[in-house]
């Protein structure tokens, strides 16, 4: 099964807030690895402060882009129930 048929299998069963919330998280867990991979560059791990401060950082962008993006998704439906309503 390819990704785009997988898609189109899942189209309907995960509301958008599942959606946001399952990208979110990936986003936050492949930033943090990308910034422990590249903030070592002898190949050591670094302290647990740095990495807690990385991926605070990075859930607070991620959250706040997910929380963006459901508020456009809600302002658009929205939009497009008033004017459904209108005619």
């Amino acid at each position: 099964m390819t990704a785009r048929e997988a898609l189109r299998n899942a189209r309907g069963q995960f509301s958008v807030t599942e959606v946001i919330l399952a990208m979110a998280i990936i986003g936050c867990l492949s930033l943090a690895l990308i910034s422990m991979l590249s903030a070592n560059p002898y190949g050591y791990m670094p302290d647990m402060d740095t990495v807690k401060t990385v991926l605070g950082i990075a859930a607070i962008i991620i959250f706040g882009a997910a929380l963006g993006g459901y508020a456009y998704f809600l302002r658009r439906r929205t939009a497009a129930r008033q004017k459904q309503l209108q005619k």
